[in-house]
């Protein structure tokens, strides 16, 4: 059964719109889908007590492209309560800064911030990016993968490394190569607890195998 979000957009002089999106599991995934424009084309399926949201924009603004600022408020049982996972609690209200071309989908990115309380009872808040367009799906793995490795640093620094877009920090192949197992074994874990978060894990390792690979390469050279 896919987990529905009612979402509510009022941005400059449009005039107030409705979709419903939400998520279901594919292949090993998470997926976004888009229902329609209203609760009543949705039928049986739209079951909004259990777990929805709403999608609120606050300002939209265009510099060589179109940004919007969100706030998302995830709902459990109609009451916007923290979203546990593992030892960590999550805010339900997510900021988003979302910033789209409509000629190309490469500067389609998202820049979120997450709040809560780590499982060592700290307050923390922290901005990262998530790229493409969806947005719901890349906040689940995104709290999954934070809440595993109870670092909010750390699981940033993997965050980025899974994108493919940047490199794990390291000052040394050795340190390189124990941070790609120690990441391959995390992933692992996780993937077992949250099968739906397989292929995102799959892909991701596949790139930080290959810009380690590079990396090594690139050594060889400077001999």
């Amino acid at each position: 059964m896919p987990v529905f979000i009612y979402v509510n957009i009022n941005c400059m002089n449009m005039a107030n719109d409705k979709r419903i999106i939400g998520i279901e599991t594919a292949f090993g995934a998470l997926r976004e889908i888009k229902i329609g424009r209203s609760i009543l084309k949705c039928g049986d399926n739209a079951r909004f007590e259990k777990f929805h949201g709403e999608k609120e924009t606050l300002s939209c603004w265009q510099d060589y492209g179109q940004y919007n600022e969100d706030r998302i408020h995830i709902l459990q049982n109609g009451e916007e309560s923290s979203i546990k996972i593992g030892q960590w609690e999550f805010w339900p209200v997510v900021k988003d800064i979302h910033y789209w071309q409509l000629s190309t989908e490469a500067h389609n990115h998202h820049r979120v911030t997450l709040s809560g309380r780590d499982g060592n009872g700290k307050l923390f808040e922290e901005t990262f990016v998530m790229y493409g367009e969806e947005l719901l799906p890349g906040l689940v793995y995104a709290m999954i993968l934070f809440s595993a490795t109870n670092d909010i640093a750390l699981g940033v620094e993997y965050w980025k490394a899974l994108s493919g877009r940047f490199s794990l920090k390291y000052a040394s192949v050795g340190e390189h190569l124990d941070k790609v197992m120690a990441l391959r074994k995390l992933s692992e874990n996780i993937v077992k607890e949250h099968p739906y978060t397989e292929l995102f894990f799959q892909n991701g390792m596949k790139k930080i195998v290959e810009r380690f690979k590079g990396s090594i390469s690139t050594l060889e050279i400077l001999k």
